[in-house]
Formats: C-alpha cells, structure tokens, sequence
C-alpha cells in the first residue's frame, strides 16, 4: 500500500478496479454538476462503494481532482501524439500530420467535454488548478516542439518555439470554439483552414 500525492495506489487488481471506478464517477459528475456541487458521498454512490472506500483511495475530491487532471494530460499525450507518430510513420507531410492530430484532439475534447468544461472553469477559479494547467501547457508545448524537430527541413518556418505557441494557441481555440461555441463555419473548414 503506498500513498502518492494524497491518493492510495493500490496493488490487486480488485482494489484497482475500486479505483477506477471512483475515477469514472468522479468524471461524470464533475463534469454533469461541477466540482463545488459534488460531494465525496455522491461519488461512492455513483461508483457503487462506500465513502469509506472513497477516503481509503483520495484524500478528498480535490486530491481525486487533480489525479484526473494527470490521467487526462497521460491520455491526451499518449494518444495524441501516438496519433502524430503513426501519421509520420506512414510518410505524412507535416500538413496533414498537423491537420491529422488537430482532428484527433478536436475528437478527445468531445469525448470528455462537460468535464473539460469544468477543468477550464476550475483553472480560472482555483490557484492550484490554474498552476497545474499552466505548466501542462508548457509540458505539451515542449511534447510537441519535440514531435515537429525532426520535421523542420520539411517546414517553412525556422522559428520553431513560436510556431510551437501559435500552434498550440491555435488548436486550443479552434477545439474550443467548435467543443463549446456556436460558430457559423463547420468543423471540417476550420481544420483545414488552421
């Protein structure tokens, strides 16, 4: 049994299992009520386990939070830029490896929406949460500035760090505007014009 961060990281696979489940609930009904109207009670209920079972795993909601904060930044790094990497592996331009992980990301932003609703407002509201979103974009930055160097031959710009921000900035918009936003062009126009 060891504790990590606030959280319990159990070793059997029933005590993961029990994990996960908290997890899942937790992303719904952060996402479907918010962080503040949430309570720990309600997430054991929803994941079908005690409260008790809830304080052996998390410290509190917030601990619970942030661990799903890092599992989305794993999954959005690992799938994304795994994406990337299949992309490059079959001799795509960086054109359309960069239209290929927009449409990719666009797709994961649907996937989890309403909970990253929340995430964006509790970024704004809580210092710990916008510290953390702050230094993952840095981290994905620095993922994606190491994804497109070995394309930069291939590229027209020589400024590789600022093409880096302009495109993340960019992505993050457009995803937004199109996840979140009314926006009178589709989907499809705005990825291939970005």
């Amino acid at each position: 049994m060891t504790w990590t961060n606030g959280q319990y990281e159990p070793k059997q696979q029933r005590a993961e299992e029990k994990k996960e489940k908290l997890l899942q609930a937790a992303m719904e009904l952060f996402g479907d009520k918010g962080f503040h109207g949430t309570g720990a009670k309600e997430i054991a209920a929803h994941a079908g386990v005690s409260v008790g079972t809830f304080y052996r795993y998390f410290r509190d909601k917030k601990v619970l939070f942030m661990a799903l904060l890092e599992r989305k930044e794993a999954f959005m790094r690992e799938s994304i830029l795994g994406f990337g990497e299949s992309l490059r592996a079959q001799q795509a331009g960086p054109a359309e490896i960069i239209k290929g992980i927009l449409e990719f990301s666009i797709d994961a932003h649907k996937k989890m929406s309403a909970f990253h609703r929340e995430v964006s407002a509790m970024e704004l509201s809580d210092p710990e949460v916008g510290e953390y979103g702050r230094q993952r974009e840095e981290r994905i930055k620095a993922w994606i500035l190491g994804f497109i160097e070995p394309m930069q031959d291939q590229l027209r710009c020589k400024d590789l760090e600022a093409a880096v921000e302009l495109l993340f900035w960019n992505v993050e918009e457009v995803s937004h505007r199109i996840m979140y936003q009314d926006t009178e062009l589709e989907e499809e126009r705005l990825t291939k014009a970005l």
